[in-house]
């Protein structure tokens, strides 16, 4: 597992940059294999162990509101484990969960792949912009690679997404076992 500090001022290490905003992960300059490729990454706290929103791609805009509404798909499992409770309704909402998540992501990588070929564009019309655009473009691409990860990923429920949907699948088992020691 590979952590990913952003309480870490070294100046050894190099920070991704994207546009005018610094992304919060830290990527090891003499090693190649960094968090962005990594499978498992997670969130180192600050000193006084304080729970960190989650910044970067998972924090930002409606992925970082997706990603919040654990309490809202637990009430909705819920709800829906005391309304209706069977396996169908259960699998088809898991399904719903992970067609917004795949709409957020999809727009994402529309956007960044706007940016590249924004930045291409420049690049050809001008190049000496070549050195000021490529790391940015390099970035942007590993985002591009890390969220269609995660709309793959999502298909088995897995990644990002999964959070919520465990999150729903635990309403709905809590909202059904409620509705089974009421009636029986």
């Amino acid at each position: 597992m590979k952590f990913l500090n952003i309480f870490n001022n070294d100046n050894s290490k190099e920070t991704i940059e994207n546009g005018n905003d610094y992304r919060d992960m830290v990527v090891d300059a003499e090693n190649s294999d960094d968090a962005e490729n990594s499978d498992d990454v997670m969130m180192v706290t600050n000193d006084s162990n304080q729970v960190v929103k989650p910044k970067g791609l998972i924090g930002e805009g409606e992925v970082g509101i997706f990603m919040n509404e654990h309490d809202k798909y637990y009430h909705f499992g819920k709800k829906n484990g005391q309304l209706y409770g069977s396996v169908d309704s259960l699998e088809n909402a898991k399904k719903d969960i992970v067609a917004v998540f795949q709409r957020i992501i999809s727009q994402y990588i529309v956007a960044r792949e706007d940016k590249v070929a924004q930045m291409n564009m420049h690049i050809e019309a001008f190049p000496p912009n070549e050195n000021q655009l490529k790391p940015k473009m390099s970035v942007l691409t590993l985002e591009i690679n890390k969220l269609k990860e995660q709309i793959e990923l999502s298909e088995k429920f897995e990644g990002w997404v999964k959070s919520n949907v465990t999150a729903y699948e635990n309403g709905f088992t809590q909202g059904k076992n409620e509705t089974l020691e009421r009636l029986f």
